[in-house]
Formats: structure tokens, C-alpha cells, sequence
């Protein structure tokens, strides 16, 4: 499982240096079924640019392994409108998401999620 916590709006160079920082992580998960576990704080907006760059590195992250994703939002501001963005680029992406406003119960549904994998994969 890989625990993302992400404050502010993005743009392409937020996401490119995010996909630098995470490639250790990415080397020690890949091979097998693993998820992303993502709290998200305050503004969360994308660019049209960083919301093509993040449809483009799950993709590639699903070529690794990732199977889902579980989003904690932490008082995200317009959380139903950024909740439609998300959900329509998790699905561009060809990503299981869910959306959760606890942490316990976000893990214990990306764990549910890397099992199955794990035993379909």
C-alpha cells in the first residue's frame, strides 16, 4: 500500500515531480497487487494538463500492479464537484476508486481490494 497525502491544487509539474519522489516506493510494490491510499486536504483542482498527467501515471501505475484506490478527503473544499473530477479520472484511467471520509474504514477496503487481486491475479 502506498499512503499519499496531498494539499493544494496540482499542475503537471506537481504530478512530474510526484512520480520522481514516489519511484523507490514504486520499485519495492511492483510486481505485485498493491493501492494507493490518498488523504486529500484543502483545494484539490487539477489543471487540465496535471488531470492528464495523473490519468496517464495510474495507467502506467497499473502496469505495476496498483489495483485501487482509496480517497480520504480532509476537508476538501467543493468536495462534491472534486469528487466528479476524481471519479471521472479514475475511471479514464481504468482505476477501482472509492471514497471514504475515514481512514480505518479506507484501508480496510484497499486491503479487501489487494486480496482479490491477489488471489484473481
Amino acid at each position: 500500500m502506498l499512503v499519499l497525502h496531498s494539499t493544494g491544487p496540482s499542475n503537471r509539474e506537481l504530478v512530474e515531480e510526484l512520480s520522481k519522489a514516489e519511484k523507490a516506493a514504486l520499485a519495492e510494490l511492483a510486481g505485485a497487487p498493491w493501492g494507493l491510499l490518498a488523504t486529500i486536504t484543502d483545494e484539490v483542482m487539477h489543471t487540465p494538463e496535471s488531470y492528464a498527467a495523473m490519468v496517464e501515471t495510474i495507467r502506467r501505475h497499473r502496469e505495476m500492479g496498483r489495483c485501487a484506490t482509496a480517497v480520504i478527503f480532509d476537508h476538501v473544499f467543493g468536495d462534491a464537484m472534486v469528487r466528479r473530477v476524481l471519479e471521472r479520472m479514475y475511471h479514464e484511467a481504468g482505476e477501482t476508486a472509492q471514497f471514504f471520509d475515514d481512514e480505518a474504514s479506507a484501508r480496510a477496503w484497499l486491503l479487501d481490494q489487494i486480496e482479490q487481486a491477489e488471489k484473481s491475479g
